[in-house]
């Protein structure tokens, strides 16, 4: 009759040899989930730098676009005041030394009339 030891002890070479295979596949699988995470990781910091980058430049396109258009308000309408004021200038001063003129005119015919009526006189 055959009877079986239980008490089976691996060879230390085998023992050795499923202890570097375990360890080995215990450093594929981490090394593996370091690198999908890795990847992962840069693969969403990819996507959120080019979604930042892309929002501000839409955000400066569109600061510089409203800044010209402010500008160009502004200036185009310094300038229509601008011209309305030396218009109105000119248009004063005009009325103003064709007032004073007709004045002078007036007093000096007036007071040629009144040295003539006395020289007259």
């Amino acid at each position: 009759m055959i009877t079986w030891n239980w008490n089976f002890q691996l060879h230390p070479i085998v023992q050795q040899l499923t202890s570097f295979w375990n360890w080995t596949k215990w450093l594929v699988k981490t090394v593996t989930q370091w690198t999908i995470l890795m990847v992962k990781t840069v693969t969403q910091w990819t996507i959120l730098m080019v979604k930042t980058v892309t929002q501000w430049t839409i955000l400066m396109v569109k600061t510089v676009t409203q800044w010209t258009i402010l500008m160009v308000k502004t200036v185009t309408q310094w300038i229509i005041l601008m011209v309305k004021t030396v218009t109105q200038w000119t248009i004063l001063m005009v009325k103003t030394v064709t007032q004073w003129t007709i004045l002078m005119v007036k007093t000096v015919t007036q007071w040629t009339i009144i040295l003539m009526v006395k020289t007259v006189t």
